[in-house]
């Protein structure tokens, strides 16, 4: 029989045969260090002995009685039947750690087995008040870009091994700043976050987002985004607009909860003044022993009883185990007395954070670190997310060589370091200094072996790429997929090879275009009359359209090439749009912002150029949106007419098929 687990079946599992703070001794004598064990375990030695003590010595009385027949201590009981009496405790000792608008008669919690569980609850029960509220419209569950919150086949999140509407229909995805979603002209974190937030609002007002009743958040993300903290003034906008529109907020804290953030309190939306509807906890507030987790709703416990509702998701022996309310309410003691969360606050900011800038500044600009408190993550930065699962493999056996073992997380290419609160520094020192070891070596066989290239040393986040030919200055594009040749530049490298029609359409192009066959024209040629087509509908889009000078369609262009990050393209045409007359402070607002510039920056770019104005708004909206609106539509067709809202369709098609082949064939200018 084999065991089927968290590996592939057939993949043989350590044996683990004792613990002692990071240190696990294997069946063979191994010892390695394990430093990341997903936030699951708080405590260690004597004060692991210290919180489980109490449970011990119940089922200590219970086994007593037991054997002697006489009624004992409940143990476990099925829910429908009742509760433990150790429920009441462990509820009145969490009350104190919850952020101060949770601590009412109004406040209901639901206990749970795992954190995915937790997170089903914290959605069921704002999902019921929704209902209890009468917008049963409200019916969908937004999770953010690239986020996880449990095992893909049961729970939410958007990076599920199944795909992120595999579970329900009724989950959506809103947009959320990541590691990897960053546009190549976003060279500000603050331009990035610009545009998240003008994408945000955008879903929100969307019919999708007035049909959502439950958002999700992470102040600090787990696995998918390896411990990357949100910007907390972002977070705020983000909670306040969606409870604006009747949206209740969830703030699933199962990885960074109970202190491990740094900021002083049990939970990040309380430090951080986050005003959410719920939070969860995970498995970490029984010891990481015991099976609890829960969600807790701020408001509306009496909302939902004169409703009548009852939980949905609940397991029938979920929050039953007296064992795991005991050792919770033992946990909860230690945090309130044992001074753990100012000390993760207090070393975390000495020891791990410049630890993690040390272990960045070994891989020379190849892996970007972040995190806080004692949760910290580190992401080998390449746009290719299977370059970043090479880089995951290699990195996996490094560490192994120097006997430490962070969380490895191949799907964001990358690992976090999740320390127990009780560590020894100088524990926390040598796993680092091993993860030093193991990090420079990746980096040199990425150099070496695989060509690994630096994009931006000062921003590992905004990628590496294969053989490209160093670092970019300010106000460059920088290209994700550069190499020192294409991957197909067209037929024309081998002439003997090529077709009598594609030699005649070759020459023809040779002949029309001053630069020659260059471009995506190479590729174009693989099919001749693809070709030729192609190069006539361009010919017709650069020099004979009836509506547009060379300047607007230049603005187009190069509106064109940001959004489909499209960096030859925009190489090339930033000239070409400067000959022809573009002001450059419209170039600069084009680098910046592509097709997501905000209105008041529009209205300085542009002008009083009615114009200008209506030509750049068609061309966003068709972008963004695949379609225009009414008034958008009415605001070209006033200054072009029909012809011109044509022939603007067509300049934004074409050129979206050049930049996509450039793309995609990787071709420099």
């Amino acid at each position: 029989m084999k065991f089927a687990g968290r590996l592939a079946l057939g993949n043989e599992y350590a044996k683990i045969l004792s613990k002692h703070g990071m240190t696990h001794t294997h069946a063979d004598g191994t010892q390695v260090l394990a430093c990341g064990l997903a936030c699951s375990e708080i405590f260690h030695g004597t004060t692991l002995a210290r919180v489980l003590r109490p449970s011990h010595e119940l089922e200590h009385q219970s086994l007593m009685k037991l054997e002697q027949g006489q009624p004992a201590p409940t143990l476990a009981l099925h829910t429908s039947a009742g509760v433990s009496d150790a429920l009441s405790p462990f509820m009145e000792k969490l009350q104190p750690h919850l952020p101060s608008g949770f601590q009412t008669d109004d406040t209901c919690l639901s206990l749970q087995v795992s954190g995915a569980d937790a997170v089903w609850a914290g959605v069921d029960l704002c999902l019921q008040l929704q209902h209890a509220r009468g917008h049963t419209q409200r019916c969908k569950v937004a999770v953010a870009s690239q986020s996880y919150h449990g095992p893909g086949t049961s729970a939410f999140g958007s990076a599920m091994p199944l795909g992120p509407y595999s579970k329900t229909p009724l989950q959506v995805t809103y947009p959320a700043p990541s590691l990897f979603n960053r546009l190549w002209s976003e060279t500000h974190t603050d331009t990035f976050h610009d545009r998240m937030w003008l994408e945000y609002e955008e879903f929100l007002d969307s019919p999708v987002g007035k049909q959502t009743g439950v958002l999700l958040i992470e102040p600090q993300s787990g696995s998918s985004k390896v411990a990357q903290p949100w910007n907390r003034q972002l977070l705020q906008r983000y909670v306040q607009a969606a409870q604006a529109r009747g949206i209740l907020v969830l703030a699933d804290e199962i990885m960074c909860g109970l202190g491990r953030h740094g900021q002083g309190t049990t939970f990040c939306s309380d430090a951080w003044s986050l005003n959410v509807d719920a939070l969860t906890f995970g498995k970490a507030i029984g010891g990481g022993v015991e099976p609890l987790a829960g969600a807790v709703l701020n408001r509306g416990a009496e909302e939902l009883g004169s409703a009548g509702k009852s939980v949905i998701q609940g397991h029938t022996y979920a929050g039953a185990s007296a064992r795991a309310l005991t050792t919770g309410g033992a946990v909860l003691d230690e945090l309130s007395t044992g001074g753990w969360v100012e000390r993760v606050e207090e070393v975390g900011a000495r020891v791990l954070q410049p630890l993690f800038e040390e272990i960045s500044l070994a891989s020379k600009g190849l892996l970007g670190v972040h995190g806080q408190g004692f949760m910290w993550g580190g992401a080998f930065a390449h746009s290719d997310p299977e370059a970043r699962r090479l880089a995951v493999d290699i990195f996996r056996k490094e560490a192994t060589h120097v006997h430490v073992m962070p969380y490895l997380v191949p799907e964001a290419g990358g690992f976090m370091f999740t320390p127990m609160m009780d560590v020894l520094e100088t524990d926390l020192i040598e796993a680092g200094e091993r993860l030093v070891v193991a990090v420079e070596r990746t980096a040199k066989t990425l150099r070496d072996t695989h060509q690994w290239k630096v994009v931006d040393q000062d921003d590992p986040f905004m990628g590496c790429s294969i053989g490209s030919r160093g670092g970019v200055g300010h106000g460059e594009t920088k290209t994700k997929h550069a190499r020192y040749h294409a991957r197909y530049k067209g037929p024309q490298d081998h002439p003997a090879a090529m077709t009598a029609r594609q030699q005649e359409i070759y020459d023809a192009i040779a002949q029309n275009r001053s630069t020659g066959v260059a471009g995506p024209f190479g590729p174009w040629l693989a099919n001749p009359e693809l070709a030729q087509h192609a190069q006539m509908l361009g010919k017709t889009c650069r020099y004979d359209l009836k509506s547009y000078d060379l300047r607007h369609s230049e603005l187009v262009i190069l509106m064109v090439a940001m959004h489909t990050n499209a960096p030859t393209e925009w190489a090339i045409h930033v000239v070409e749009a400067r000959r022809a007359g573009l002001e450059e402070n419209i170039i600069e607002a084009l680098q910046m912002y592509g097709a997501h510039m905000p209105t008041d920056v529009k209205n300085v770019v542009y002008g009083e150029s009615q114009q200008d104005r209506a030509i750049a708004d068609f061309a966003s909206e068709l972008l963004l949106h695949n379609r225009v609106t009414d008034a958008t539509y009415e605001g070209l067709h006033e200054c072009v007419g029909d012809v011109g809202c044509v022939e603007l369709v067509g300049l934004v098609g074409y050129y979206g098929l050049v930049s996509l082949t450039l793309n995609a064939f990787e071709i420099e200018p």
